[in-house]
């Protein structure tokens, strides 16, 4: 298993090869990762950003060629653009019909950032009465973190359920700690 991550995840830490990266490298290692696969199908390469690190994505494409069919690639990013590629990798790998069955979805993952970036900015010019954060501390780990900072003292009233003091639950009016998810019992979908 190969991982290229910026924050080291579960994933990650039982990979085989981790390679840090910056969030904003993401695109550039899938582009790279996509070339290297498709010289070895004979398909058409994509314009790349060099990468300073190839040594394991030219293993992985190596490791993920030997196992076409049987191979699988994801991304947790919701750039559009980033998941089209992880596709079209997943395509040259014959993946569809193997590894993805594209027949029964698995929604647990449905963000948007177009929305989230109008809301922080309606939080912003203070058209946002109320917030609630349900488990999440997006003054830490979202990009624009600092501007939700300060359009949380523009809202009415905002409420963290963190299950612990963070970030955001430190801004917030009210917190309404939630169970560790250890203790507690949710659904999947």
């Amino acid at each position: 298993m190969y991982s290229f991550e910026s924050n080291l995840s579960l994933t990650g830490s039982n990979a085989d090869y981790r390679t840090a990266i910056k969030a904003s490298q993401q695109g550039a290692y899938v582009l790279n990762l996509y070339n290297a696969i498709a010289e070895k199908s004979g398909a058409d390469r994509v314009s790349a950003p060099k990468i300073a690190d190839s040594a394991n994505v030219t293993k992985a494409a190596s490791d993920l060629w030997k196992s076409k069919g049987k191979a699988l690639v994801v991304s947790g990013s919701n750039d559009e653009n980033i998941q089209v590629v992880v596709n079209a990798i997943n395509g040259l790998l014959d993946c569809y019909g193997t590894t993805i069955d594209i027949k029964a979805p698995v929604l647990t993952r449905k963000g948007d950032d177009k929305a989230m970036t109008n809301f922080i900015k309606d939080l912003n010019s203070g058209n946002i009465g109320g917030v609630l954060f349900f488990n999440c501390n997006p003054v830490y780990d979202h990009a624009m973190g600092t501007k939700i900072a300060t359009g949380l003292k523009k809202a009415k009233f905002s409420l963290s359920t963190s299950d612990r003091k963070d970030e955001t639950t430190s801004l917030v009016s009210a917190i309404a700690p939630d169970h560790h998810f250890l203790e507690a019992w949710n659904d999947y979908e």
